[in-house]
């Protein structure tokens, strides 16, 4: 029997395996290796979709990954080997339609985009969008339509972001007391809220991923980390969680144990503990 066998790890990405524009941890991707020769299965978990993963994720994925990535915060799975979409979700499109009325309409100043399975998609005069993802070198991307072209099919998710923190605030209330039984809205960053299909989140495919694998070893264990709100489900769901030194407060407050600085290994560290408990 090999050590790791019994586990899943699900790891969440920005500010968890790595910070944004900064280079990753080679222990991270060593202990990743270590982990899966050892039997354990891995796969990341995050609100970013298969083309932006890569921005961040720069390692070959077939010598880390044991099972489908979780992507979109749950709306689909995506196997990074076969380079396959599984099992995708899709928000209802004439909700999609009316949101993006309402954030265009209420909160003029903000931007709002979907993610499809082509990229993000906006609507063409969305200069907000365009600006927000040039700044992180994404907006290659990016495509556009007009108002009157745009459908709302083939969403996996929505994100509405604002630089003004108090504004994310109230468009995520807005979003929650005017769309109540259609989505569900989180941040995935202090400027970023996410919306997804009711139900659907990173915790509702981890979960279903673990009881199917229970059916072959009703042994196996969910370890997860993460660092935001986006997590917190996740976090809550697994059998054992961690959390980087630098997750917010509210994430600290129900991670099992805090381990260190995503930009110095927090998942290597992780992992040791693991081979601890085991």
């Amino acid at each position: 029997m090999k050590k790791f066998e019994n586990i899943i790890f699900a790891s969440d990405v920005d500010g968890t395996f790595a910070s944004y524009m900064q280079p990753m941890a080679q222990r991270n991707i060593d202990a990743l290796k270590y982990f899966r020769e050892n039997g354990g299965r891995f796969c990341f978990a995050t609100g970013r979709n298969h083309y932006d993963i890569n921005t961040v994720v720069k390692c070959d994925h077939c010598e880390i990954a044991g099972l489908p990535y979780v992507l979109c915060n749950g709306s689909y799975l995506y196997d990074p080997i076969k380079k396959e979409i599984i099992d995708p979700l899709y928000l209802d499109a004439a909700s999609v339609k009316e949101l993006f009325a309402a954030i265009r309409r209420e909160f003029p100043e903000s931007g709002v985009r979907t993610t499809t399975e082509h990229g993000f998609l906006a609507l063409d005069d969305d200069l907000t969008v365009r600006r927000q993802l040039a700044r992180y070198g994404l907006d290659g991307m990016l495509y556009t339509v007009s108002a009157r072209d745009f459908t709302g099919d083939g969403v996996f998710k929505i994100v509405v972001s604002s630089d003004d923190l108090d504004t994310v605030e109230e468009m995520r209330k807005y979003i929650i007391a005017n769309f109540e039984g259609v989505f569900s809205a989180t941040r995935s960053t202090s400027k970023i809220i996410e919306v997804l299909p009711l139900g659907i989140s990173k915790a509702y495919r981890l979960a279903k991923m673990r009881d199917e694998m229970k059916k072959e070893n009703p042994d196996i264990r969910l370890f997860c980390i993460g660092d935001f709100d986006n997590d917190i489900e996740m976090l809550s769901e697994a059998d054992f969680s961690f959390c980087p030194s630098n997750a917010c407060e509210r994430v600290k407050a129900i991670a099992k144990r805090e381990v260190c600085h995503c930009n110095e290994g927090a998942l290597a560290e992780a992992i040791d503990y693991m081979e601890k408990l085991i």
